[in-house]
């Protein structure tokens, strides 16, 4: 997975990947997750990945959340697509957020063929988007205080990774 993330952040830079955004997680300056996804088309948003580097704050529900908000509250997309490379993404997002699938072979994620699993504006709105709410504890707020503004000015990697 790190090599396909690395190969997505090369292609961002490199403006070789279609309409990417790429979200960081910071925690008092250290970078503690990354999440980040495309556009399709206007109407979908599709989700590359979520890496945490910490087993603190359930990280991996805020960024996944996050990258969800932002595909469908901010781009307005009508569905959001994801496959999930790793148990514990599964499980927290696919199951638990009762994500359906689309049918296989039909649609297929393109980081590899894997189910498509989604999530509609009506299939949001109707629960989920405050179901993930519950899970991390709170909503976001876009209005942070000049305190936590400073202390993410500048980020750095974590000294260790925690998991």
């Amino acid at each position: 997975m790190g090599v396909r993330v690395y190969g997505e952040i090369l292609g961002w830079v490199r403006k070789r990947i279609k309409d990417p955004f790429t979200l960081v997680g910071l925690i008092d300056g250290e970078w503690v997750g990354f999440a980040n996804g495309r556009v399709m088309n206007p109407d979908i948003a599709i989700s590359l990945h979520t890496m945490t580097f910490t087993r603190r704050g359930r990280v991996g529900w805020a960024m996944y959340y996050a990258k969800t908000y932002y595909a469908l509250e901010i781009l307005k997309c009508k569905e959001w697509w994801s496959t999930f490379e790793s148990y514990n993404g599964w499980r927290m997002a696919g199951v638990e957020m009762a994500q359906p699938t689309k049918p296989w072979p039909e649609y297929q994620h393109e980081l590899g063929g894997a189910r498509v699993y989604y999530l509609t504006q009506d299939m949001w709105n109707a629960g989920v988007k405050n179901f993930a709410v519950e899970m991390i504890g709170s909503d976001l707020s876009f209005n942070v205080t000049d305190e936590v503004r400073k202390a993410n000015e500048h980020f750095h990697a974590p000294a260790e990774v925690n998991l």
